[in-house]
């Protein structure tokens, strides 16, 4: 509630302790209360999530612009990239100079990336126009060099990358037809794949060692669908990446091994 107070009022959710109490006890213009009041009740009875009601989401403590043609910015992914991309190569590699980012939304991760890596040149891609809208306001807004295109997966690229970094749909269709109204309000194509939810992580697997330099990395994200995933593709060797913050199923594997693990066979 309070980010929803302070976002419609304008005000910054760092604020400094010396100000906190001070804000808390302020009273509001009519015309605050009246705009506060209006999105409250459309958050009780229509069940749009806040950062659609105030056009702001938090990502790596960066904020981002966001409305309902794109998904709202939560990934765990923010974790691994402010880690580092190196550490999964040995202790003396350089960081990634060419870096991709599939189905790239709101374009936060992309984003990330850039900040991270200065030096780099980042691309990220999605199907949807829409949200490559949004990303195109987020990206003039943090002032990185990302380049935005527009394809299914891969379609739009031709280069090879260091690192392919992929927050993909994973959910199933069963299971999004069971989750809460709020997920109803986000792009369904930004959510769902298929009866299993992998059905775009059968297809960047597949695809990714032609986009991969010699010794590049793919990160996937597959979420709650981290069980299916173990199931379908037993024998597939990534690396599930611990996180600290919470959320689950980040994977990362090395383009040599997913080369191999692709003459088995075992995804059709």
């Amino acid at each position: 509630m309070l980010q929803l107070a302070f976002g419609a009022l304008g005000l910054p959710l760092d604020v400094p302790s010396t100000l906190s109490s001070t804000l808390l006890t302020a009273t509001l213009l009519k015309a605050e209360r009246e705009v506060l009041v209006s999105l409250i009740r459309r958050r009780v009875d229509e069940r749009i999530p806040v950062p659609y009601l105030t056009r702001t989401a938090w990502f790596a403590r960066l904020p981002f612009y966001i409305d309902k043609r794109a998904l709202i910015p939560r990934s765990p992914f923010a974790e691994v990239v402010e880690a580092g991309f190196e550490r999964y190569w040995n202790a003396d590699a350089s960081p990634p100079n060419q870096i991709l980012e599939l189905c790239t939304g709101s374009g936060c991760i992309a984003i990330l990336c850039a900040l991270r890596y200065p030096d780099a040149h980042v691309v990220a891609t999605d199907i949807s126009e829409d949200a490559l809208n949004v990303a195109r306001i987020n990206v003039a807004r943090h002032r990185v060099p990302v380049t935005l295109t527009h394809g299914d997966l891969f379609a739009s690229v031709t280069e090879r990358f260091d690192v392919i970094v992929a927050n993909p749909p994973y959910v199933a269709e069963a299971d999004w037809a069971v989750s809460p109204a709020e997920f109803h309000q986000e792009p369904k194509l930004a959510l769902t794949a298929g009866e299993d939810g992998l059905e775009l992580v059968r297809r960047i697997l597949m695809l990714a060692p032609n986009y991969l330099t010699e010794n590049g990395l793919l990160f996937v994200e597959v979420g709650d669908s981290q069980p299916y995933f173990e199931e379908i593709f037993p024998s597939c060797p990534v690396m599930w990446i611990p996180l600290e913050r919470g959320g689950s199923g980040v994977f990362v594997i090395h383009r040599e091994d997913l080369a191999a693990y692709l003459e088995t066979g075992e995804i059709a």
